[in-house]
């Protein structure tokens, strides 16, 4: 349920937080807590933003807040679903997701880099250039993937 945690703000997703009425009941919840400055939702995403007083909210804190984010779900019967509605509002994806993928090209260009170094002191020229294109390849697709961290 937290997605993101940062000191003085975190997020917090649900699929059944899609729902704008029950989002706001929720936010309503959560803003009762001491040392909760904002809440702030957005059923488009099915998410909940959340700033604090770190001086006033510790981890114990939040994780009991987030403890009665999904007791009140369950209470009001989103904790429950049936069979037919299971699952709604959750994108299911295909193969890989974006964490797996992101830890193969880190080992990707582990092994390349080092297979490139090595090719290079044996001199086989072929192998070589063929591993520095594959480390190459791999070095892409991770800045791809972290793009939005490395432009801020």
């Amino acid at each position: 349920m937290i997605t993101s945690c940062i000191p003085g703000r975190v997020r917090l997703r649900h699929p059944r937080l899609h729902d704008a009425d029950e989002s706001g009941k929720l936010c309503a919840l959560l803003r009762v807590t001491d040392g909760i400055i904002d809440v702030t939702a957005n059923p488009r995403t099915g998410s909940l933003l959340v700033r604090y007083d770190t001086a006033v909210v510790s981890e114990d804190d939040l994780a009991r807040a987030a403890a009665r984010c999904t007791d009140y779900l369950t209470v009001s019967g989103y904790g429950q679903t049936s069979g037919k509605q299971e699952g709604h509002g959750v994108r299911k994806r295909r193969g890989l997701d974006r964490r797996e993928t992101a830890r193969l090209a880190k080992r990707g260009m582990m092994v390349t880099l080092g297979a490139t170094l090595l090719l290079g002191l044996a001199g086989r020229e072929k192998a070589h250039v063929a591993a520095g294109t594959l480390f190459t390849l791999c070095n892409a697709y991770h800045i791809y993937a972290y793009r939005r961290q490395l432009l801020r």
